[in-house]
């Protein structure tokens, strides 16, 4: 399986709010073979410190290349998450 997860080298994102989370869903996803990454606000808070750099803000976004919906049901799967609400219309979903 060839690993998906990008890892960033700078040190500052081993401060994130929730890396943990990020790291443990990366291993999710690629053990899913799934192509996931973090996107908009929470991401832009790590950067721009006049928007809250280092934001504890406790949404993340997600953009899964391929089939959203069954990562989501896989991740909830792997993670015996609750709650999982699924907009087909959309194509999303929220864990």
């Amino acid at each position: 399986m060839k690993q998906k997860i990008k890892t960033v080298e700078w040190p500052e994102v081993n401060r994130w709010p929730h890396i943990d989370f990020l790291r443990r869903l990366g291993r999710v996803a690629d053990e899913g073979d799934f192509e996931v990454y973090a996107v908009g606000g929470y991401i832009r808070d790590q950067f721009v410190p006049a928007s809250g750099g280092g934001s504890t803000r406790k949404d993340i976004d997600f953009v899964v290349v391929g089939d959203a919906l069954q990562f989501a049901a896989f991740l909830k799967r792997k993670l015996h998450g609750h709650g999982l609400v699924v907009y087909r219309q959309f194509g999303t979903a929220c864990l």
